[in-house]
């Protein structure tokens, strides 16, 4: 019991247990060991095992995973993983059921294996893609600026399970250069073709057709990824229609999980590699944007000034149920709240 991989009971025919912990001679033990005696063993690489957590609202609140022992004391597993548990790294609990009919686990293995319920029911996407460091290091690779060398190109694709030759660089002088989008193409499928817009793809980086100058309008034809960016919108988990979506509809969950494995390292690895830092410079608005918003803002002045007046005059329409001085404040809160979510708007739209 206390060497993995081993055991903690073996149960006899008759339903008495047998705890391993207090057998001095084991070896006499196992030669007894005949049909019909239950050996519960330890949890080897590969056993497929139920994870849940709690509250379990859809049905992948519960899914079948296959084990890899660790040490340690507590549950691991990928990142991409968390959405359909809603579970992040803050203290979340979570449960892990055993089958323990071989029935139930070719139920488990069949039906509840991740990479079976990458697309929810709920809405029909993919509730398991990329997220944060994931689409950080996509956009950062596939974005038009990024070149890199042969021995780079090969570094990132290190941790890939692929083996292809690059081909043809893209720049051949005054030195031979790659683009990330010749990486990510190695992914891809050859008979693979979509368009559409990048997350990215708005305010004066809107773009709704081929030849963009922002790299906003995603290309792929014959599994070459011609123009456009990997973002959330590609790549993203719980984004209907992405370009990871369609992926999967059309060569299989095994290649999602396959795809997954596979690039969303290369992502990693390359952030790793190249970095991804910002300065206040970076989050910092143009003087014609500020105009925009103050505008805004003495719009949203002018109309709490008058709501104000109308109540010292009494003529302020009450909402019903309310009386005028909470009537007045809903008004200035709704105006206000108005005016935070167009500032935003024009904000995010220019960053």
């Amino acid at each position: 019991p206390d060497k993995w991989p081993g055991a903690n009971y073996v149960i006899r025919p008759d339903g008495r247990r047998i705890d391993l912990r207090y057998v001095k001679d084991r070896k006499e033990l196992s030669s007894t060991i005949s049909v019909g005696y239950i050996v519960e063993r330890h949890l080897i690489d590969g056993d497929v095992v139920l994870f849940n957590r709690q509250p379990s609202l859809h049905r992948i609140s519960m899914m079948a995973h296959r084990v890899k022992v660790l040490k340690g004391l507590t549950f691991r597993l990928n990142l991409l993983v968390c959405p359909p548990y809603n579970a992040d790294f803050d203290g979340d609990e979570m449960n892990l059921h055993v089958p323990q009919s071989e029935e139930a686990i070719a139920e488990a293995r069949e039906i509840m294996l991740v990479h079976k319920n990458i697309i929810t029911p709920r809405y029909g996407g993919p509730i398991i893609g990329a997220a944060q460091d994931y689409i950080s290091g996509a956009y950062l690779l596939t974005v038009k600026t990024t070149l890199l060398t042969k021995e780079e190109a090969q570094e990132i694709l290190g941790v890939a399970d692929v083996k292809v030759d690059l081909g043809e660089p893209a720049i051949l002088a005054p030195k031979e250069y790659y683009t990330g989008k010749q990486v990510v193409s190695i992914f891809l499928p050859k008979d693979f073709n979509f368009h559409g817009q990048a997350n990215v793809s708005s305010g004066p980086r809107l773009c709704k057709n081929e030849d963009c100058p922002h790299d906003s309008f995603v290309v792929i034809k014959k599994g070459i990824l011609l123009e456009g960016v990997f973002d959330k919108k590609a790549i993203g988990n719980q984004q209907p229609e992405s370009i990871l979506h369609w992926l999967i509809k059309e060569y299989s969950p095994e290649y999602g999980k396959w795809l997954m494995d596979n690039l969303f390292r290369v992502f990693i690895r390359f952030i790793e590699l190249h970095g991804f830092t910002m300065t206040l410079e970076d989050v910092s608005l143009e003087d014609s944007i500020k105009k925009e918003i103050y505008s805004e803002i003495d719009k949203a002045k002018v109309e709490v000034n008058n709501y104000i007046e109308k109540y010292k005059k009494g003529e302020l329409e009450p909402i019903p149920g309310r009386t005028l001085e909470e009537s007045l404040e809903n008004y200035i809160l709704d105006t206000l709240d108005k005016l935070r979510s167009t500032a935003g708007d024009i904000a995010s739209k220019y960053l």
